[in-house]
């Protein structure tokens, strides 16, 4: 009987071993890859007589080797953007993801590297040493692919991965309309990396007493896409609502490195298309406010579908300004203009 048993357990020692039994690594997390998060990525084409850039904006998420998600591209002329999905592999320091977007296909080829600030106070990726070294960033050669959008090209890349935008900042609004400065704060959170090219971004705004009556404490919801931010202010029974169009500056990972600038929210509004609106919600529909002309585009039900075909019998069945739901805004008596928020308050 004890021969029988010693053979029993030989035979499975030799299944454990041949399949590998208790030495094989575990499987790792999805999404728990250096590279998951949000990135900002600039692409300066060589190719072509002066140097131009483009980028890329969006969501990464790394399993093991490998890598998915979604980028929006946009050039510098504006005229060929669109969001694709991303796929590729991150093997040690090395870097290849291919970028399938409408109209082109973007191959990018390198490596980690260490983010630091030229003397202009620019961004910059060195090769070498990944995020252990104290910032992620990426950099190599790039291969764009023109299929209907744009012309082919190549360059260079580098791209930066943006904190993510769980933080309270504080600074200042400023009017356009009288010049006078209030100051405010801002609690942020963001939302799960999904693989999107953008995620949820939830808060408040809190204005300091003596503010203008048409800068509102009220709930902030919106979006984060590489370093820009769009935010909608949603506050009060008389339906203030606003929103906060930003672009983070600062907000490189880690936090901690001093040599580069403090994570902050700028909308700096003149030349730029960051700045803060506020405005009074109205009846569209009724047509007896002559002020209340715009629809409000952060309602879904004034955002029109060119996929539905209207049905004049029934106008509520798509959305778009003519829709029953469709809410308005007004700019009358309140406020625009420019700002910064960051954590220090001191900006």
């Amino acid at each position: 009987m004890m021969r029988v048993t010693a053979a029993i357990s030989l035979v499975c020692v030799g299944i454990l071993t041949a399949c590998g039994g208790s030495s094989s690594s575990p499987a790792p997390q999805p999404g728990s890859g250096a590279l998951s998060g949000n990135w900002q990525v600039a692409l300066t084409r060589t190719s072509g007589q002066s140097p131009v850039v483009s980028h890329e904006a969006g969501f990464l998420l790394q399993t093991g080797k490998q890598v998915g998600g979604s980028l929006t591209f946009q050039n510098n002329k504006g005229t060929c953007v669109g969001t694709g999905a991303v796929s590729g592999t991150a093997d040690g320091s090395g870097v290849a993801l291919t970028v399938n977007q409408p109209g082109l296909t973007v191959n990018l080829t390198g490596d980690t590297g260490v983010a630091s600030l030229d003397p202009s106070g620019a961004m910059v990726c060195t090769p070498g040493g990944g995020s252990a070294g104290g910032n992620s960033c990426l950099t190599g050669g790039y291969i764009l692919l023109a299929s209907g959008c744009g012309s082919s090209e190549s360059g260079t890349w580098n791209g930066f991965q943006v904190q993510p935008l769980n933080m309270a900042l504080s600074g200042t609004l400023t009017s356009n309309s009288t010049g006078a400065t209030s100051t405010a704060s801002a609690t942020l959170t963001q939302g799960a990396n999904t693989g999107g090219a953008s995620a949820v971004v939830t808060g408040t705004l809190t204005p300091a007493a003596g503010a203008s009556a048409c800068i509102p404490p009220g709930s902030l919801t919106g979006q984060i896409s590489g370093n820009a931010v769009i935010l909608a202010i949603i506050s009060g029974p008389d339906n203030t609502i606003g929103t906060i169009k930003g672009q983070i500056q600062g907000l490189w990972l880690p936090l901690g490195n001093a040599a580069l600038p403090e994570p902050q929210l700028a909308f700096p509004g003149k030349g730029t298309a960051y700045n803060f609106s506020i405005y009074k919600g109205c009846n569209l529909q009724s047509g007896n406010d002559p002020n209340c002309i715009d629809p409000d585009l952060n309602n879904p039900m004034c955002v029109t579908d060119p996929t539905c075909t209207p049905d004049p019998l029934d106008p509520s069945k798509c959305p778009g300004p003519k829709n029953p739901q469709c809410t308005g805004i007004k700019v009358v008596g309140c406020e625009s203009g420019t700002g910064t928020l960051c954590q220090s308050g001191a900006c």
